[in-house]
């Protein structure tokens, strides 16, 4: 592969940021260009490194993650969209699903599920 997947992650959770960045960081097809802590920060972020693929908890600080979802569409609608959250409940799946998510993975899923929904939406 020439171009390497330009990953987003947005979490709260230091640890969890942390850990997802590892992981992603030894992919040889992707790399963790910036990490968010909040919906404010992420929609900022996202404008300035135009990420391929955020990966977004739903539940931040300042709101949730299909607010900053939107507003990263409507910046660019080429972005994918990955919620990666604790919360399945319906209610969270139609906002993500409504804010123009690709993917919804639950954070207990295995780290090859996630990176493989990265490459599938890279490809």
């Amino acid at each position: 592969m020439n171009e390497k997947t330009k990953v987003l992650i947005v979490d709260d959770h230091l640890v969890v940021a942390k850990a997802l960045r590892e992981l992603i960081g030894e992919q040889e097809d992707m790399a963790v260009v910036g990490m968010a802590h909040s919906v404010a920060e992420s929609i900022s972020l996202a404008q300035q490194l135009g990420p391929d693929v955020v990966l977004m908890d739903f539940r931040l600080p300042d709101g949730t993650g299909d607010q900053a979802g939107v507003s990263i569409k409507q910046w660019n609608p080429a972005t994918k969209l990955i919620f990666v959250t604790r919360d399945d409940s319906m209610d969270v799946r139609r906002a993500a699903a409504a804010a123009g998510a690709s993917d919804f993975i639950h954070k207990s899923r295995l780290a090859s599920e996630l990176i493989g929904a990265i490459r599938r939406l890279s490809a």
